[in-house]
């Protein structure tokens, strides 16, 4: 789930800063072949959530305490079979099977607490799990203001003699603070690789601080303030 972040700069140079919204831990389980009788997927306890097991059953007994799902004819029918005993389940995870083979994908509701490792055991080898990770809880930006994540990471963009984005750069690893200053037109920088205008930077501006969580693999880019103004000087980095 996408973490929209509102940030500008206001007329004094101070940044401005609107809350993030919270984001959803994924994951995936994917069946190449139908499971065996008594092969079993741990979900461990997560925030909220007690620990859940899904023992996949051809219509005999199950280990008591666990959550039946009944082998098909195959790793779609099972699929299938699994993702309804989840969502029955009520355990805070959506599974949506709509491929044409065993893969489900998992939506956790959101927070950092619903981040744990999905694992499986079996007599074969037709299970395999990911996740669930990427789940991040609400916060205010500022709370992140000046402390960064590590070393500084310097991006360079060139004008690219238009109005449009630059190339996008992807960050190597969580982020939290930008500083960006240039020294004519301004620029818009979009942490989407283009797609949305998230920060805008004055005319003449000197390098600040931007308080904005940027996870890994965040793809930043710039464009020019004024249309017919190429960008000059710019100062931007990461960290």
């Amino acid at each position: 789930m996408s973490r929209q972040n509102v940030t500008s700069l206001a007329p004094d140079g101070q940044p401005t800063v609107r809350e993030m919204a919270a984001a959803s831990a994924t994951g995936t389980i994917v069946l190449s072949g139908a499971p065996e009788d008594g092969d079993y997927i741990t979900i461990p306890a997560r925030t909220g959530y007690t620990a859940t097991v899904f023992e996949f059953d051809v219509g005999d007994a199950i280990t008591g305490g666990r959550v039946g799902v009944v082998i098909g004819s195959d790793e779609v029918d099972t699929a299938d079979n699994l993702a309804a005993a989840i969502n029955d389940e009520e355990i805070g995870i959506t599974a949506v099977h709509t491929l044409g083979d065993g893969t489900l994908n998992l939506t956790a509701v959101a927070g950092a607490g619903q981040n744990v490792v999905i694992s499986n055991t079996e007599s074969g080898s037709v299970i395999a799990t990911t996740g669930l990770t990427g789940g991040m809880d609400a916060m205010d930006s500022r709370d992140m203001a000046g402390c960064g994540t590590g070393l500084p990471i310097s991006l360079t963009f060139t004008d690219p003699g238009s109005a449009s984005y630059t190339a996008a750069q992807t960050l190597p690893r969580h982020c939290s603070v930008l500083r960006a200053g240039i020294t004519n037109s301004g620029m818009v920088i979009s942490l989407d690789g283009g797609t949305t205008d998230h920060i805008t930077v004055g005319a003449s501006q000197i390098p600040q601080d931007i308080p904005v969580m940027m996870p890994l693999g965040t793809t930043i880019a710039v464009r020019r303030l004024a249309a017919g103004t190429p960008m000059t000087g710019i100062i931007f980095e990461a960290r």
